[in-house]
């Protein structure tokens, strides 16, 4: 099973287009927080970035709706790419 639940803060205002077919896309970085006390009682905490990609019509309503700040719950699979220079 890939499934994944997000709870963060949106970091940048969403790129949007549209792919040559005309397909819709959105792509949003997510900050997420993990809190935690060490072995000597301090606070510690540790923020984790996740690049999410938004197609067809959850695009457009990302496109619409999600602002840099925005507190975002996504639900969704992992998938990783590769990327040529």
């Amino acid at each position: 099973m890939n499934k994944v639940i997000l709870c963060g803060n949106v970091g940048s205002d969403p790129d949007c287009g549209h792919t040559n077919g005309g397909t819709a896309y959105a792509r949003v970085s997510l900050a997420t927080n993990e809190r935690w006390k060490n072995k000597d009682g301090e606070m510690q905490e540790k923020t984790s970035w996740h690049r999410l990609q938004f197609w067809k019509r959850q695009a457009e309503v990302v496109a619409q709706y999600v602002r840099k700040g925005d507190k975002l719950l996504i639900e969704g699979r992992i998938e990783y790419g590769q990327y040529e220079d």
